[in-house]
C-alpha cells in the first residue's frame, strides 16, 4: 500500500518543474492505515510534475509512488525504528471501510491486505500488495471489479448463493501455526437446512489467503442434500481497461477478458460472450488471471482430487471464473470441508502443469511453486544459485523466502525460469 502525507515544505531544484518535498505521513486515505511508528514521521522526495499540473503547494495531500513508498521501508527498517518481526504479525480490524454504512474487517500482514465483507457474504472485495496497491479493488485486477464469492447448489432445490446470505461474524481469531502466527476471521450464516462456516485465514509473513469452508447438515426433516459448492471469482468490466487481463491455464495456454467498448456495466448484451466453457487444469489444480502488460494478479489454487471442473466465461463485458467441487450427498447431522487458496503475485510463468511466481514482501521475496511439485527449485543471487528448501504448504503447493536482491527463481528439469524485476 502506498503511503500518504501532507506536504510541509518544498523547494524547486535546477531542473524544470521537478521539486524536493518534505512530507509528514498521515493517515489520509482510510483503507490504509499505516504503521503507528510510521506516522507523523518526515519523508524528504523528489518529484518531477507534469507541465500542465499546478504547483505543488504547502498543505497538499501527495500520495508517495510504490518505488517512494519502497525505499522508505528499506530506510525505516535499517534504523531499527520498525523490525523485521514486528512488521510480520497479522492484524484483524473491524471498520466501515467502503462506506457503505456496515462493518468490513481488513486482514493484512506484511506482505498483503485484504479486505472481508460479512455482509455480502464472506464476501473479499479487496487485495493490495506493497507493489501493487490496487491489485483487486472490490475486485479491481487493474480493470476488473467483482469478488471473491462462494456457491452451493442444492438438487432439486435450485441455487443456495451464500454470497447472498448476511454471515454473522464470530471472532478474529489469532493462533500459533508452524510458521509463525495466524489469524482467521470467522463468520457463519444458515439457510436451507445448512449452516455455513467460513475462515478466512492469514499466516504471518505469507500471502497465502486460505479460503475454508465447513457445511453442516441440520434440516430437521433428516433429508440429505446433494452439494455440488463452487468457489467464483466474479468480475465487472470497467471501461477498456478490462482488455489487458488474461486467464492462464495450468498448461500456460491464455484466454483474454474483453471489452468491447467503454460504456456501462447494465449495458451489457448476450451476443458480446465469444467462449464460455470449460478450462483445462490437467490435475494440477490451479489457474492464474493477471494483467498481460504489468503482470501481476491472483493465483487461484484448489484440491485437484475434490474438482469436478473449472468453468469461466470469457471475452464477455462480465467474465468470471467458477471452480466446481464434485457432487456429493451431505445426510443429516453430517459435515464436508472444501477449501481454497488465492495468492496474490507480482509475476509468474506457467508451462506443462507448472507454475512459478513471486511477490515481494518489504524484506524478503516470497516465492511459490504450484502444480506438479519438484524439489530442484533454485535461486540465482549475487553469488550464484542456491537450491531452496521448498515447505509443502497443501498438495499442490510449496513456497519459500529468499533475500529481495533475488535475480531469478529456476526449475532446471523443466527449463523454467523466471526473471525477478527489482525495479
Amino acid at each position: 500500500m502506498n503511503l500518504t502525507g501532507i506536504i510541509k515544505n518544498l523547494e524547486k531544484t535546477k531542473t524544470d518543474r521537478e521539486f524536493r518535498l518534505d512530507v509528514i505521513l498521515k493517515n489520509i486515505i482510510g483503507i490504509d492505515k499505516i504503521h503507528p511508528k510510521t506516522k507523523n514521521r518526515q519523508v524528504s522526495i523528489i518529484r518531477a510534475f507534469s507541465k500542465f499540473a499546478p504547483d505543488p503547494c504547502k498543505g497538499d495531500l501527495i500520495v508517495l509512488s510504490e518505488k517512494e513508498t519502497k525505499e522508505f521501508y528499506q530506510d525505516l527498517s535499517k534504523s531499527n525504528i520498525i523490525g523485521q518481526k514486528e512488521i510480520g504479525k497479522v492484524s484483524a480490524e473491524p471498520d466501515d471501510f467502503n462506506f457503505d454504512g456496515y462493518s468490513e474487517i481488513r486482514l493484512s500482514n506484511s506482505i498483503v491486505s485484504l479486505f472481508i465483507s460479512p455482509r455480502r457474504g464472506g464476501s473479499i472485495y479487496k487485495v493490495s500488495t506493497p507493489y501493487a496497491s490496487d491489485l483487486i479493488d472490490d475486485l479491481v485486477i487493474n480493470g476488473i471489479r467483482g469478488q471473491v464469492e462462494t456457491g452451493i447448489r442444492l438438487a432439486g432445490n435450485g441455487d443456495f448463493k451464500p454470497e447472498k446470505e448476511k454471515f454473522k461474524l464470530l471472532d478474529l481469531n489469532a493462533k500459533a501455526s508452524f510458521n509463525g502466527k495466524k489469524r482467521a476471521v470467522r463468520m457463519r450464516a444458515k439457510s436451507a437446512g445448512l449452516k455455513i462456516d467460513l475462515a478466512i485465514q492469514l499466516t504471518q509473513n505469507s500471502p497465502i489467503i486460505e479460503l475454508d469452508y465447513l457445511i453442516s447438515n441440520f434440516d430437521k426433516k433428516g433429508k440429505g442434500k446433494d452439494l455440488a459448492p463452487s468457489l467464483r471469482l466474479s468480475s465487472l468490466a470497467v471501461g477498456e481497461k478490462l482488455a489487458g487481463t488474461i486467464l492462464i491455464d495450468s498448461n500456460g495456454e491464455t484466454y483474454r477478458f474483453y471489452c468491447p467498448e467503454s460504456i456501462p456495466p447494465w449495458a451489457w448484451r448476450e451476443d458480446w460472450v465469444s467462449y464460455s466453457g470449460n478450462i483445462h487444469f490437467d490435475n494440477s489444480g490451479f489457474v492464474a488471471i493477471r494483467h498481460s502488460k504489468k503482470r501481476n494478479g491472483l493465483l487461484l489454487s484448489f484440491e485437484s482430487k475434490k474438482t469436478s471442473r473449472l468453468w469461466a466465461m470469457i471475452e464477455a463485458l462480465l467474465p468470471n471464473v467458477r471452480i466446481y467441487s464434485k457432487k456429493k450427498q451431505l445426510m443429516k447431522n453430517k459435515t464436508s470441508r472444501f477449501s481454497y487458496k488465492l495468492i496474490p503475485f507480482d509475476n509468474l510463468i506457467i508451462a506443462n502443469g507448472i507454475g512459478l511466481a513471486y511477490v515481494r514482501g518489504h524484506h524478503d521475496l516470497f516465492i511459490f511453486a504450484v502444480g506438479k511439485l519438484h524439489n530442484e527449485i533454485s535461486a540465482e543471487t549475487s553469488e550464484g544459485n542456491i537450491k531452496l528448501d521448498m515447505v509443502k504448504v497443501g498438495d499442490n503447493l510449496a513456497c519459500a523466502t529468499v533475500p529481495i536482491e533475488t535475480k531469478a527463481i529456476i526449475l532446471p528439469d523443466k527449463n523454467l525460469t523466471l526473471e525477478v524485476n527489482n525495479e
